[in-house]
């Protein structure tokens, strides 16, 4: 059986059996869902030695890295910038940040509030 992999966020969460999400709560799941659950704290140290890329998931780039010294510390630099501004991206294309736990938060409240 062949999937359907053009559609949009609602079609996928309906089919997933979430069609009797409100607006509110469908927002924070598609804001959760751009960002991994990989430790961004865990990919600092990880990268001091060059194996941060094994850990999110992408182990090609993470060979290159071992073989190269991450491109002789230039691309440890980058790679720095881009986890301290949420911008590094694990091997699902999800986003290795620390907003993981804000919407982690407000999913939590939004529950909690649901139950009142």
């Amino acid at each position: 059986m062949a999937k359907n992999y053009d559609v949009t966020g609602d079609q996928a969460l309906n089919n997933a059996g979430f069609s009797n999400m409100d607006a509110e709560e469908k927002a924070i799941r598609a804001e959760l869902d751009k960002y991994s659950t990989k430790n961004p704290v865990a990919c600092i140290l990880l990268s001091l030695l060059h194996c941060h890329y094994f850990y999110v998931g992408r182990p090609g780039r993470g060979v290159l890295c071992l073989c190269t010294a991450n491109f002789l510390y230039i691309g440890w630099l980058i790679d720095m910038f881009l986890i301290v501004i949420g911008k590094f991206k694990d091997g699902n294309g999800r986003f290795v940040s620390p907003n993981r736990l804000k919407y982690e938060i407000m999913l939590k409240e939004y529950y909690e509030r649901k139950a009142q």
